[in-house]
């Protein structure tokens, strides 16, 4: 291929203007998802530390928020990549991994707000607009707490051992272990989300207008 093209210096030049292109192309792209993602994430912390947000939006949010600090993480290390033309195996396992469990947030997101529209159907005993259980609100912070726990587990699972699996490695070796470990660990939080998913679930099944007047015991 490089004899090929030092006897057509017209294409070699043409090839070098295309990768110099592709190389601009790639960096304004990330360049621009990075901002957008980081004044997103942004505008969700500042929503959720106002005072005046409503409860019910809250956890919501908190986990679009999530989500968006994931994206433009993922998008900071393509951009940086491309700046010092360096790789960046392991972060980019780290984040991928974190990014691949960042969709649950829009599951979540969906449930607390299923809950919410559910209780409003409701009457309370004070006769005003119903709100989820008590404890169902509590349960809605484990969840959101234990997702943004996952993230972390998940990112430094692929930063610390990477992105196989504890079966790529001699069985008994301490690599194995190790990868296995980190599996595990990554696992734990992910158990307690979906635990709480389901409690949630079942008080809102269960919802009556007494336990539809419930305040939570925890604020987000």
């Amino acid at each position: 291929m490089a004899t090929v093209l030092a006897m057509m210096p017209h294409a070699k030049a043409r090839t070098l203007a295309q990768n110099n292109a592709v190389i601009v192309s790639d960096f304004l792209r990330a360049a621009s998802v990075v901002t957008l993602y980081l004044s997103l994430s942004g505008l969700g912390l500042r929503m959720w530390m106002s005072l005046g947000l409503p409860q019910l939006t809250r956890p919501i949010v908190l986990l679009v928020t999530y989500f968006f600090l994931v994206e433009a993480f993922y998008f900071v290390t393509i951009l940086m990549e491309t700046l010092l033309e360096r790789k960046f195996s392991r972060t980019l396992d780290g984040i991928s991994l974190a990014r691949r469990q960042s969709m649950h947030s829009h599951i979540l997101a969906a449930l607390f707000l299923t809950s919410w529209l559910k209780a409003r159907t409701l009457l309370n005993s004070s006769g005003h607009l119903g709100s989820p259980p008590g404890f169902v609100q509590d349960y809605m912070l484990v969840a959101t707490a234990s997702f943004a726990a996952m993230l972390l587990a998940n990112f430094a699972r692929g930063l610390f051992t990477g992105p196989s699996s504890f079966t790529d490695f001699p069985a008994g070796s301490m690599r194995a272990k190790n990868k296995a470990l980190a599996m595990l660990v990554s696992f734990v939080p992910g158990v307690v989300m979906y635990t709480s998913c389901a409690v949630i679930i079942l008080g809102m099944l269960k919802i009556t207008p007494a336990s539809a007047a419930q305040a939570g015991h925890h604020v987000m």
